[in-house]
Formats: C-alpha cells, sequence, structure tokens
C-alpha cells in the first residue's frame, strides 16, 4: 500500500505578499493612498483587486511589470481568503 501526503499552504501577506513589494512601490503608492504594507488596507476586497488589477496588466510597478509567477502568487492569495 503507497500512501501520498499532500501538504497544503495557503499564501500568507506577511510572508509571501509584502516581500514582493519593493520600498520604492510602498512609498511610491503611499503617496497615491495605497497602502501596500498594510494588510488590514490590502484583504480589503476593492484594494485587493484594484491592486490585482494593475499587477497584472503591468502597469504596476511604474518600471516593470512582476513576473507573471508574482502576479499568479498574488491572485493565488486572494483566492485563498487573503490570509494575514
Amino acid at each position: 500500500m503507497i500512501f501520498v501526503l499532500f501538504i497544503f499552504t495557503m499564501v500568507s501577506f506577511k510572508t509571501n505578499i509584502l516581500p514582493l513589494f519593493r520600498p520604492q512601490d510602498i512609498s511610491c503608492m503611499k503617496a497615491q493612498g495605497v497602502f501596500l504594507d498594510n494588510y488590514s488596507y490590502m484583504s480589503s476586497a476593492n484594494h485587493a483587486e484594484m491592486v490585482y488589477q494593475q499587477l497584472s496588466s503591468g502597469n504596476m510597478p511604474p518600471d516593470g511589470p512582476w513576473p507573471p509567477s508574482n502576479v499568479q502568487l498574488f491572485n493565488e492569495w486572494i483566492e485563498d481568503g487573503k490570509q494575514p
């Protein structure tokens, strides 16, 4: 008999998402009223979706788009329920 163990880890804001944003991204967006480093702000459905749309369209960050794997990770965080 063979047993297979699947370990499922949810995407976390603190561990997986926050490190994707550079200090200059956080500072630039904070000046525009977008608080990328604030879980309470980012976990709001409207805010998370707005940031995701900007990331997935390549409009954010302003100096070049994220790699597709980072955009997918952000989307997984939303789909997983925006875990802290």
